[in-house]
């Protein structure tokens, strides 16, 4: 071999792996600084308080906000913040680039409040909740919910947007308006109500408004999840033999009585709301009501029960006839 060739290989040698090095430089650059190609989709991190980085990095691919828990670790060890990484609620997009996360969690931006809203609470406890969480004002929030123009954007084909503020859990910048927090809560609803409508029956006889007031009452009637579907079928036995509903709930809703015995000049209040007086539905929905109240409204027990009383212990009496009924009152109340 004379030298002319084996200096041709020699170059050719080193050029390949120069460009295999560059080709995996480069790869680790990417790997390191640039987002992957399924980037995008929001999602909400909690960081305890004391969490190690391998922690961190364990919840941050489970997520899918970085690919590779090891890349999350080397940018962390090469940008010195493995002991930095901060606290908190962020909010992050799916396929992150590594670098990105770690510079985020060690200057703590985009930390996000968690705001979580029980099942069963009106617009007005919602907005009394925003305002103590310095979120919102309460008249502020409770405008915005009552809003036609809002409504109308928001396609509720309804006179309120009681029943379509979601109960959930949300992550707040706290820089959103009211019109923002009630459109989140209402596209939250417009999520679940799509995925609970599958395979049901009900909105061929009932109006999504009417399913909504339905489960509002159910979410205040029941307790146990377990029972929802059973109060949903005795309600729905009882509007189809035009019967009053005889729901303390609804006079609650309307005198501002939640969680209080209601006294005979109480069922006489004269309110549409009050389904002792009036058959039917009440003319809307008496609180938000969670997952379960709207999933048993949609997919109700077919029961024969026509009546039900509370145990005074989270549980119900269910009854097919009155005078079974009145004995279960007599039983179950006679203390009260």
């Amino acid at each position: 071999m004379n030298l002319e060739t084996k200096a041709d290989r020699i170059f050719a040698i080193a050029f390949l792996s120069a460009l295999v090095t560059l080709y995996l430089i480069l790869r680790l650059f990417g790997a390191f600084y640039l987002p992957s190609e399924e980037s995008g989709w929001p999602r909400y991190i909690h960081v305890p308080k004391g969490a190690s980085a391998e922690e961190i990095a364990d919840k941050l691919v489970r997520s899918g906000v970085v690919r590779h828990r090891w890349f999350f670790l080397l940018a962390a060890k090469f940008l010195d913040g493995e002991r930095d990484l901060k606290f908190g609620d962020y909010q992050f997009s799916t396929g992150m680039a590594p670098v990105a996360v770690v510079r985020r969690l060690t200057a703590g931006t985009h930390v996000m409040r968690r705001l979580t809203l029980p099942e069963g609470l009106t617009i007005v406890q919602i907005a009394t909740r925003l305002e103590r969480r310095g979120l919102a004002g309460k008249a502020e929030f409770v405008a915005a919910a009552q809003s036609d123009t809002l409504r109308d954007a928001l396609g509720v084909q309804s006179d309120t947007l009681e029943g379509f503020l979601f109960p959930d859990t949300y992550y707040i910048s706290g820089e959103e308006t009211p019109q923002d927090l009630v459109s989140m809560m209402v596209h939250r609803f417009e999520e679940v109500h799509r995925q609970e409508s599958v395979g049901t029956s009900m909105l061929e006889e009932y109006d999504m408004f009417d399913i909504v007031t339905i489960a509002s009452i159910i979410e205040k009637e029941a307790l146990l999840d377990s029972e929802k579907p059973l109060i949903a079928g005795v309600i729905y036995n009882r509007l189809r033999e035009n019967m009053r509903l005889d729901c303390d709930v609804t006079i609650q809703y309307a005198l501002d009585k939640y969680g209080r015995r209601l006294t005979y000049a109480d069922l006489a209040y004269d309110s549409p709301y009050n389904s002792y007086l009036h058959k039917g539905l009440p003319p809307g929905p008496i609180c938000n009501p969670g997952r379960h109240a709207l999933r048993a409204a949609l997919h109700p027990d077919n029961t024969e029960f026509f009546y039900f009383v509370s145990k005074n212990n989270g549980t119900h009496h269910f009854s097919k006839t009155l005078p079974e009924h009145n004995q279960a009152v007599r039983k179950y109340q006679r203390s009260l």
